[in-house]
C-alpha cells in the first residue's frame, strides 16, 4: 500500500482528514497521502484508479453511491475505510482481506486514541483463517478467487477442507499457487526497455518459467537511473528494489565472474541481488549473460 486518498465533503470532516493524514505518516512515513474535498463527483474516477487506500469521512451511504459503479472485483479494487469526524469509528468497507483495508483500519488504531475499528467480515470477526490473508502475507497468487466464499464458509461452519498439494489442476477447487521468482538483473548504461523485455522474455522461456510467477526485480543501486528497468517493473507490475555494495559484498556466497567486480568492486549484480530479494535465499538460476543484460533468478 502505497497512495491513499481522503476525501472529505465539509470543514469538520476536512479538520479530521488533516489529522488523519499526519497519523498515516507515522505508520509509514512513504505513505503517499492526499486530501480531496472539492469536485469529487467530477474526481471520483481518477481518485479510485490511482488510489491504493480511500478513506472516506462521509456517510457510508454516500460512499456507497459514489463507487457503486466503480466496483470491479475483490483482487482490483483498492481498500475503502469510512471513518467518523470525530476519529472514534472507522468502518473497512471494501477490499478487507487482499486490498489491506482491515489491516489499515488496525494501524489506525496504534496511532489514534480512542480509534475503534469495526471489522465485519467474518473470518475476522471469528477469529477463522482466512486463505486471502495468508495468501497475500506468504506471496502467494490465488488464482481463482471466486472459489474462496466455498472454503470460508466450510471454515466458519466448522466444516473440514481438505489442502492438497502437489495439485490436480480442475476449476472445482480453490487454487493458491507461490509466486516465488525473484529476478536480478544488470544492465549496460542506457540499455532499452525494448531489450531489456526481450531478454527477460527469452530468459523465462528457456527456462520454463512464467512472467506471472516473477514476484520482484532488483539491482544494484548505481541502475536506479535506468530507465528499462522502472519500465519493465511496471509493465510485469511488480516493485523494484535496489541493493548496496554492502548489502551485495556482506553475502556468504560464491557467484559467478563478473565485470562488477572491475567495475564497482562488488561481487556481482544479477545473482547476489536476486538472492537479495528473495524469500529463501536460494538461488536456482545462474545469471544468463546477454548483449547488454544479465539475467538470474532465486526464491
Amino acid at each position: 500500500m502505497k497512495n491513499i486518498a481522503l476525501i472529505t465533503l465539509n470543514n469538520p470532516g476536512l479538520e479530521a482528514a488533516q489529522r488523519t493524514a499526519e497519523d498515516l505518516l507515522l505508520i509509514d512515513k512513504k505513505f503517499n497521502v492526499k486530501i480531496y474535498n472539492k469536485n469529487i463527483e467530477e474526481n471520483i474516477d481518477e481518485i479510485w484508479a490511482n488510489s491504493d487506500a480511500i478513506i472516506w469521512f462521509t456517510a457510508t451511504g454516500i460512499v456507497i453511491r459514489k463507487i457503486a459503479r466503480l466496483l470491479e472485483s475483490k483482487t482490483k479494487d483498492p481498500a475503502n475505510l469510512v471513518m467518523n469526524l470525530s476519529r472514534t469509528q472507522v468502518i473497512p468497507l471494501l477490499s478487507g482481506h487482499i486490498g489491506g483495508a482491515n489491516e489499515l483500519a488496525q494501524k489506525l488504531t496504534e496511532v489514534i486514541p480512542g480509534l475503534v475499528p469495526f471489522i465485519t467480515t467474518a473470518t475476522d470477526s471469528l477469529d477463522v483463517f482466512a486463505f486471502d490473508t495468508f495468501a497475500k502475507e506468504q506471496g502467494f497468487d490465488t488464482v481463482n478467487i471466486h472459489k474462496l466464499a466455498a472454503v470460508s464458509n466450510a471454515l466458519i461452519n466448522k466444516e473440514p477442507i481438505v489442502i492438497i498439494s502437489p495439485f490436480n489442476e480442475d476449476t472445482e477447487h480453490l487454487h493458491i499457487k507461490i509466486k516465488p521468482i525473484f529476478f536480478g538483473i544488470g544492465l549496460n548504461r542506457g540499455t532499452s526497455f525494448e531489450e531489456l523485455k526481450r531478454d527477460v522474455l527469452g530468459f523465462t522461456k528457456k527456462h520454463n518459467l512464467s512472467i506471472e510467477n516473477i514476484a520482484q526485480i532488483a539491482s544494484f543501486e548505481a541502475k536506479k537511473d535506468e530507465e528499462a528497468l522502472h519500465l519493465l517493473a511496471k509493465e510485469l507490475n511488480v516493485e523494484l528494489i535496489f541493493f548496496n555494495e554492502d548489502d551485495i559484498n556482506n553475502l556468504n556466497m560464491e557467484f559467478s565472474p563478473s565485470q562488477a567486480e572491475k567495475h564497482f568492486n562488488i561481487k556481482g549484480v544479477a545473482e547476489p541481488t536476486a538472492v537479495l530479494a528473495s524469500r529463501f535465499k536460494t538461488l536456482f538460476i545462474k545469471k544468463n549473460i546477454y548483449k547488454n543484460t544479465t539475467i538470474a533468478a532465486a526464491f
